[in-house]
């Protein structure tokens, strides 16, 4: 973990696996809070790029976005190379 602007940032690394909140507006009445995501690639400073069990996503995310998770996700173990995004259009 490093400091960043007087709070830590929990750096992460590839096949880490994490989860990412999905924006209320994006979500429906009963979808989930939350997407369990593996880090797939660091791309720059505090920066990384993610896959889900429906693609890779169109945008990286930093560390103080993701949170780390301690569980087993089968389905992340084959992420399909397609970009898919988070939010609706």
């Amino acid at each position: 973990m490093e400091k960043r602007g007087g709070r830590r940032v929990q750096a992460f690394n590839i096949n880490d696996v994490v989860r990412i909140k999905i924006p209320d507006v994006d979500r429906g009445q009963l979808g989930r809070k939350f997407l369990p995501c593996r880090v797939l690639e660091v791309v720059g400073e505090n920066q990384y790029r993610l896959g889900c069990a429906m693609g890779i996503l169109d945008v990286c995310y930093q560390a103080a976005d993701l949170e780390i998770v301690v569980a087993d996700f089968p389905e992340l173990e084959d992420i399909p190379r397609t970009t898919v995004s988070l939010t609706k259009p």
